[in-house]
């Protein structure tokens, strides 16, 4: 094949003849089949010849093309990871392929540009900017690392690697944070409120003394503050919550405190003390409240009684029950009021006297019911304050008559004779009571000596008696004939009467002119 050149074929001659080929080349033709096979080359066929030849040139024209493709892809693609970012690289999360060192840098401290620390305090919030604090945060560093560590010329090992990371760099100048915290109304001293220890009060839906937190106060531990604030800023935490922290100064004593609760114990052992004051047969019972207002509680939960307290109590306690001195309305036996007064009738507290006992009772937390010290009683006493009761004796001075009651209920009914009025010896009207009682006496005056067998004095020399030297009783005989004052009355009345009676007993005299229609 390498002997056969375009247009020719060597050692071979061809001549064509119109007419049969000579005789003495037909013998030549007839050689040996072996010395032919030596001299005759294959044939080829020139068209698969230039078929072949062409796709050769195809191919190498393809192969030759693709790799100035490749190269220049190639060298495109480190061109671009030379000057940006190479493709597939992922930076926290975020694709960054083909985003410029400065781009990327500026969207990845975007999100730390507006920080700012809010301090929630107990009175106010206070809003501090990254510019108050000197605040600055990048992640330049990590960034400006990673890239000069790119190669550009293997950018197509990004394609694969994993996702890289870059961590922000934090600052900040303390300082001028402080600084700004100091401007700020809640840290300065002259707006801070001292915190305030539990009060004992009375809580009167449970008749127990309590402890209730005071008043917390806004004074703050400002060192404190100044080192938690750094601490967020240094963590860009953007919420403080100082109100809930314990940044506060605490007071120096609490509800759970050992020292306010045995004083909250020791309060309640006083006014659980059962004290009854007797006003006759009806018991006033000292009220824990008011036990709590007799007693002092210090500044360091010392629980003490104080007399002066007590003494104001029996004072108050005197003007609300005591009935001496005051007009009650009396109820007639035939429905008129009266209202009536006297000055020896009703009950007054001793205050001296009474102030010193109720103060033992407390100290020594005694439970009793006691009748109290009186300067002056009554005979009897209820809840709506009526200290004459059912049992007492009514005199109808105009209509000169007696009327005894006992339990509510009319027992007497009976004519007298009061003072001599021509002699300017009226039986006085108001309400009193039997100051005593004697059998068989003499009542002596200037001018007279009178024996009698029942006597029951009520107002002064005046009182009840018996007068046998009378026949008739009643009607006018008060005007010219009356007694010196007393209300005579016939003996076996005025034997009842002695009988049912004793001191102390409530007396009512009254004229019709006094009475309430």
């Amino acid at each position: 094949m390498e002997d056969i050149k375009e247009g020719n074929i060597s050692g071979l001659t061809v001549e064509k003849a119109d007419g049969q080929e000579p005789a003495a080349e037909k013998a030549d033709a007839k050689e040996p089949a072996a010395e032919k096979a030596d001299t005759l080359e294959p044939y080829v066929d020139r068209a698969a010849f230039d078929m072949v030849k062409k796709k050769k040139h195809i191919f190498r024209n393809a192969v030759v093309i693709a790799a100035a493709v490749l190269l220049l892809g190639y060298g495109v693609m480190t061109f671009l990871a030379y000057r940006y970012f190479p493709m597939g690289i992922r930076i926290n999360g975020k694709d960054y392929s083909f985003r410029s060192y400065e781009d990327t840098l500026k969207e990845l401290d975007a999100p730390y540009q507006d920080y700012e620390l809010k301090l929630h305090f107990r009175n106010g919030d206070v809003t501090l900017s990254s510019e108050d604090m000197g605040f600055k945060a990048t992640v330049e560093e990590d960034l400006k690392a990673l890239r000069d560590d790119i190669n550009p010329f293997f950018w197509f090992g990004y394609l694969w690697t994993r996702e890289k990371t870059v961590d922000v760099v934090i600052s900040y100048d303390k300082d001028k944070l402080k600084a700004s915290l100091d401007e700020c109304s809640q840290m300065k001293p002259e707006n801070m409120k001292e915190p305030e220890n539990p009060t004992l009060i009375f809580n009167e839906r449970t008749n127990r003394v309590e402890a209730v937190p005071g008043d917390k106060g806004t004074k703050l531990d400002t060192e404190m503050v100044y080192d938690i604030a750094c601490e967020k800023a240094a963590a860009m935490e953007g919420y403080f919550d100082v109100k809930n922290s314990e940044c506060y100064v605490e007071p120096e004593y609490t509800v759970d405190s050992g020292t306010v609760s045995f004083a909250v114990e020791k309060a309640n052992s006083y006014i659980d003390t059962k004290i009854g004051i007797m006003y006759a047969d009806h018991t006033i019972y000292v009220e824990p409240k008011d036990i709590y207002k007799m007693l002092q509680i210090y500044d360091d939960y010392d629980v003490q009684v104080i007399r002066r307290n007590v003494e104001k109590y029996v004072i108050e306690f005197s003007r609300k029950y005591d009935t001496f001195d005051k007009y009650r309305d009396f109820r007639t036996h035939d429905g008129k009021i009266y209202k009536a007064k006297g000055e020896e009738y009703g009950f007054k507290l001793d205050i001296e006297k009474e102030t010193e006992l109720l103060y033992i009772d407390v100290v020594h937390r005694i439970d009793v019911e006691r009748k109290p010290e009186f300067i002056h009683k009554a005979y009897a006493y209820d809840k709506y304050g009526n200290d004459i009761g059912g049992n007492y004796a009514e005199v109808d001075l105009t209509n000169q008559k007696v009327y005894l009651y006992l339990d509510g209920e009319l027992a007497m009914e009976c004519d007298c004779v009061s003072g001599n009025m021509a002699e300017d010896h009226g039986t006085p009207g108001g309400l009193f009571k039997i100051d005593g009682m004697a059998y068989d006496v003499v009542l002596r005056g200037d001018d007279y000596a009178s024996p009698v067998l029942y006597w029951m004095p009520f107002n002064g020399g005046i009182g009840f008696h018996d007068a046998t030297w009378r026949t008739y009783f009643g009607g006018d005989i008060y005007k010219k004939n009356g007694s010196h004052g007393c209300i005579n009355m016939p003996l076996e009345n005025a034997r009842f009467l002695f009988e049912k009676v004793e001191r102390g007993f409530p007396v009512i005299c009254y004229w019709e002119e006094d009475l309430l229609k």
